[in-house]
């Protein structure tokens, strides 16, 4: 009994780690997207960051977003 309790205490605090990134992941996309353009150059370097920190290349490709940016493939707007 006392290992289930166990089990259920640690997937619990997992849990609970994982909510604390994800507000932390949805205030980033908030501020970005209610931001205007110089806003989201200011958070741009913080957000490429924590994706290269915590996503593998096939979940976002980064370096794609930066290429549409720099070659000016599209509005700034439109990529974000």
């Amino acid at each position: 009994m006392t290992s289930l309790l166990d089990f259920f205490r640690m997937m619990l605090f997992q849990l609970d780690e994982l909510e604390k990134e994800r507000s932390e992941e949805i205030k980033y996309i908030d501020n970005f997207y209610r931001g205007d353009i110089n806003l989201k150059r200011q958070l741009w370097q913080d957000i490429m960051k924590h994706i290269a920190e915590h996503y593998s290349l096939s979940e976002i490709n980064i370096n794609g977003y930066i290429y549409l940016m720099q070659h000016n493939v599209y509005p700034k707007d439109d990529i974000f």
